[in-house]
């Protein structure tokens, strides 16, 4: 009965007092639409992407000069290779030209302000109208259920930024209690007895899912190895906010005893794509994202099983008031060619491979994505070591491993993996320390190059 009101009366109620009206309406249309066949779903895009467009050259002092100034025009755009055409949106464009991109002023009082985290380097301000943060707080909800929550009940969140989890006003917390339902562990610094009462209040709650970084929930599921901690039934684990890499993957389930639902989300656009009961790839929220891959022949991104990665470029087709058109995230990932057999007709995402800035370099400079490395790591260091790559210099790489020392003949391997990937020229060098400090942002990369 309680979670019957809260989906139907309470959690409606509240996002009608912020202005996010048809909720409900939108979930019900997404709900349907994921099962649409590939020809209405490409069909729905093109239109939306040529509403966008129409709309953005109309409305944005931005995109109208700069297309202008190729030639083109709205009405140019009739099919998905005429959209690829258009210029790539970068994190700078955005920094220099944000009042021209927006299509109304910020101050706007039907405008939502947020800030990306800058994980790249480069911090941004995104606004949305309520319509847009109406059908991402949908997508967002079907992305949830996916993993197996329901609205009404209580959800474990362990996440690096508490501005991210703040419920410090009355409203934050009475909402939290009658409809988001969150336990929230905070873990910009990581320490055994914040989780020991994190997992107590587990015990107590006994929410059906949890939510967080896979690098602080591999710390949780480490703890619970070591510790021996029995953990109430879950549904599920939705991990985001960084790459989930096969070690994480594997340690996390055998600690909470339930499947990982990996899923891609940002503050610019939010819900992006996920995982479903079938963890064949990441299903695209189709109807709020359109995205593409740009090929980077510069940087060598094929993955250990020889897939072919590119830069992530995503429009969002629900922002009018800040139109994200051909967006470079600055993220790293693939797009499967075959589809999902859990039924469903969205694209599938693959291989997200983490940050264009996280790159390594081989003594010629040749540039080397994570995923040509990472995994071949986990796999020699097993799922309960921590570890770094710092890169001093283009012939240097120093591994950070988290205590206990693995054994030589594992470490001679890994140097070899190294070296077969680096080339014979790389030193390789071994630190192992009691902690590995996470970033201010409170995540925690596996690479780090001070090459500049």
């Amino acid at each position: 009965m309680k979670t019957f009101l809260t989906k139907k009366v309470v959690f409606p109620l509240f996002l009608w007092k912020d202005g996010l009206r048809g909720f409900s309406r939108n979930l019900r249309a997404l709900r349907a639409s994921q099962y649409w066949t590939d020809d209405r779903m490409n069909d729905y895009q093109l239109q939306s992407l040529k509403n966008l467009i129409s709309h953005a050259y109309n409305k944005s002092i931005f995109y109208k000069q700069r297309w202008d100034s190729m030639g083109l025009k709205q009405e140019d755009i009739r099919s998905f290779s005429d959209f690829a055409r258009l210029p790539v949106l970068t994190k700078n464009d955005i920094k220099e030209h944000l009042s021209d991109i927006l299509t109304r002023p910020a101050t706007g009082a039907d405008l939502y302000h947020a800030i990306s985290g800058g994980t790249t380097g480069i911090s941004i301000d995104v606004y949305n109208d309520s319509d847009s943060l109406t059908r991402k707080h949908a997508a967002l909800t079907r992305f949830e259920e996916w993993g197996g929550w329901r609205m009404g009940e209580w959800q474990s969140l362990v996440w690096p930024a508490a501005v991210d989890m703040a419920k410090t006003t009355l409203k934050g917390k009475l909402r939290n209690i009658l409809c988001e339902k969150a336990i929230s562990l905070q873990m910009a610094v990581i320490e055994d007895e914040d989780i020991r009462v994190h997992l107590k209040e587990l015990s107590v709650k006994r929410p059906t899912t949890i939510r967080g970084f896979p690098s602080q929930l591999t710390e949780v599921a480490r703890y619970i190895h070591r510790e021996g901690v029995l953990v109430p039934p879950l549904r599920g684990v939705i991990t985001t906010g960084e790459p989930l890499w096969p070690g994480d993957r594997q340690v996390i389930e055998s600690a909470f005893k339930c499947s990982v639902f990996d899923s891609y989300r940002t503050r610019e656009v939010g819900p992006i794509a996920q995982e479903c009961e079938n963890h064949d790839g990441l299903h695209v929220s189709a109807e709020t994202v359109y995205l593409e891959i740009m090929p980077l022949p510069q940087v060598d991104l094929t993955t250990s099983d020889g897939i072919d990665q590119g830069s992530i470029i995503v429009t969002d087709l629900t922002n009018y008031a800040m139109p994200l058109i051909r967006y470079q995230i600055g993220d790293i990932g693939s797009l499967r060619r075959s589809s999902c057999s859990c039924g469903r007709g969205l694209p599938l995402l693959d291989n997200i491979g983490g940050r264009l800035t996280d790159v390594l370099y081989t003594c010629e400079g040749k540039k080397i994505a994570p995923v040509s490395i990472i995994p071949k790591l986990f796999h020699l260091l097993g799922i309960m070591n921590q570890f770094k790559v710092v890169q001093e210099a283009f012939d240097q790489l120093r591994v950070v491993i988290k205590l206990p020392k693995p054994p030589v003949d594992l470490l001679d391997r890994q140097r070899k993996v190294i070296e077969d990937i680096f080339g014979k020229k790389i030193q390789v060098t071994y630190d192992f320390v009691d902690e590995i400090p996470p970033l201010p942002s409170g995540k925690y990369p596996f690479i780090e190059s001070r090459i500049r």
